[in-house]
């Protein structure tokens, strides 16, 4: 029942016992008989009684009703308090979520440049650590750029970006951004943002010098080739032992440039992923045989002995053979050019856990130690005056750096200046 259906029982037990009142008086003056009076009398105080009654549980009636109100609408509250809570810890879950799988550096300072706060990513960066919260920035990472950075977002500058060049025991860049942190018209901090651009700035550097190597490389042949060009149409072409000098200059630059032009080819063929792989069982005695006959002329040329140790004697390798003869040949033409006359090289395989090992050991000029991490590098030169003597680009170790990762291996060198070098390389064995 509801408490309007309630109301209107009541308003009709009223008017009930109102009508019941108005006829016993209107009765009550034309009767003479006392009992029956008092019978009508009794009557209506009955009828009073069950009115008392009523509303008696009317009010008990409208008591739960409204109790039960004030449940629904506590129950409602609730409900919807815990909703918003919930959205609310999603929505912090989410914010760190992603603040812990950034890739950009993220530390919050306080408005004196403590830290306060920082992610996963500002720790590997710059090697943070819990002992540096509530330490000053400028105090760990002491750089004049960094503190006029923070000292201009702290003054209230909006989204201070810029390029930071850090010496963190080697050179090393990043693009920064400060924002700061504001409550109404306070500032309270900033949030510093850092992006690591080492290896950007290294590949541009690398896309110059490549340029620049480049232009230098056919500038030399080409100059070399107009000059004697020139000479032999203002000279006497009846002699013919002069003339004949010329076009061999002639014709040894012009290979020259042939041969740098296919190399770069080569080169950005296979860092491009354009070479194509044709995998095959090679034998490694087969192999070393068809190297010392490709490269026994200039062995003999300069009276060296090239030595070969394979272990096990039949070892089999599956590999592109076309990229492991480029690869080995590379190798041993440099340890011919850089070695002195009467020296020997030695060309060994060896089988072990890792994989095949392939090395070539010279007793050359070396490589001082600090050019060793440089020497895979396009057009890098131990001695460039000999290495131009003897023909060479520059690119022979770039490529077979390049062809041992398309075969899924790794190449080192070991070196010590004036007594020669050790260059390794080791492919995975396949089973």
């Amino acid at each position: 029942m509801t408490s309007f259906q309630t109301k209107k029982l009541f308003l009709f037990a009223l008017i009930s016992l109102s009508s019941a009142f108005v006829i016993y008086a209107i009765l009550a003056s034309t009767i003479d008989d006392p009992m029956l009076l008092a019978k009508m009398k009794q009557g209506l105080f009955g009828l009073a009684a069950l009115l008392v009654f009523v509303d008696w549980i009317f009010e008990i009636f409208s008591w739960r009703q409204h109790r039960e109100n004030s449940h629904y609408e506590i129950q409602k509250i609730t409900t919807d308090f815990g909703r918003k809570q919930e959205m609310a810890t999603n929505e912090r879950d989410r914010l760190a979520t992603v603040f812990h799988t950034m890739q950009e550096g993220v530390v919050v300072l306080n408005e004196v440049g403590e830290i306060t706060l920082f992610n996963p990513a500002m720790a590997k960066i710059l090697s943070f650590n819990e002992e540096d919260l509530g330490c000053s920035l400028l105090e760990i990472i002491r750089n004049a750029d960094l503190q006029l950075l923070v000292e201009r977002a702290l003054r209230g500058e909006e989204r201070v970006a810029e390029e930071l060049r850090m010496f963190l025991g080697e050179e090393r860049y990043f693009q920064t951004q400060a924002t700061p942190l504001r409550n109404h018209d306070e500032i309270t901090g900033i949030v510093l943002v850092i992006y690591e651009i080492t290896q950007l700035r290294q590949l541009e550097r690398a896309r110059r010098d490549f340029v620049a190597n480049v232009s230098h490389e056919l500038k030399t042949p080409l100059t070399s080739i107009q000059g004697f060009v020139e000479t032999l149409i203002d000279s006497d072409l009846k002699d013919k032992e002069q003339t004949r000098k010329f076009l061999g200059i002639l014709e040894t630059n012009t290979r020259r440039l042939n041969r740098l032009v296919k190399e770069l080819l080569r080169l950005s063929q296979i860092e491009a992923q354009q070479y194509i792989l044709h995998p095959e069982a090679i034998k490694i005695l087969d192999l070393f045989e068809e190297l010392k006959k490709l490269h026994q002329a200039a062995a003999d040329k300069k009276e060296m002995m090239v030595e070969t140790k394979i272990i096990p004697a039949e070892a089999l390798v599956d590999a592109d053979k076309n990229a492991l003869l480029q690869i080995l040949s590379n190798l041993l033409d440099n340890a011919i050019k850089y070695s002195p006359k009467k020296s020997k090289i030695s060309l060994s395989y060896r089988l072990g856990e890792l994989g095949g090992e392939f090395t070539v050991t010279d007793q050359g000029i070396g490589i001082p130690q600090a050019n060793l991490h440089r020497v895979f590098e396009r057009f890098y030169r131990v001695d460039r005056s000999r290495s131009r003597e003897e023909g060479g680009t520059g690119l022979g170790l770039a490529i077979a750096k390049h062809l041992i990762q398309l075969l899924e291996g790794e190449i080192w060198v070991e070196s010590e200046e004036g007594k020669g070098s050790r260059f390794v390389f080791r492919l995975p064995s396949h089973p």
